[in-house]
């Protein structure tokens, strides 16, 4: 067994465990709900930012962790938790496992930009 055999094999084994860093989500194939698959994945968010371009919406950025061996696509989604996220990009693989930037915007349906009250 090679190195990279067996560090493939511990990515599996040690960081995709559920007992420690993983979770399962679910995978909608071409982001079609009646094309279901369950996945055990990484997520990491990143800081969440206010998009003024899309209505004072909330993009959520993220980055998910899967196995090299789960087949994704631009056009997948995924179920993290009660959330629904879009497929924003993906990487290459590397030792065993591949990296894919997450996305979900978050409408803001109330409010207004604050105004302002002072000298300009």
């Amino acid at each position: 067994m090679s190195l990279n055999d067996m560090i493939a094999s511990d990515v599996n084994d040690v960081f995709f465990s559920m007992s420690d860093f993983a979770i399962q989500v679910r995978r909608y194939v071409n982001g079609d709900t009646a094309k279901q698959v369950l996945a055990t994945v990484i997520v990491t968010w990143y800081p969440t930012a206010v998009d003024e371009s899309r209505g004072r919406a909330t993009k959520r950025r993220g980055d998910m962790l899967l196995p090299s061996s789960v087949p994704v696509t631009i056009k997948d989604q995924f179920r993290v938790g009660a959330d629904v996220v879009q497929v924003e990009s993906i990487g290459a693989d590397e030792d065993g496992m591949r990296s894919v930037i997450i996305v979900q915007v978050i409408p803001e349906s109330q409010g207004a930009k604050p105004v302002r009250t002072g000298s300009f």
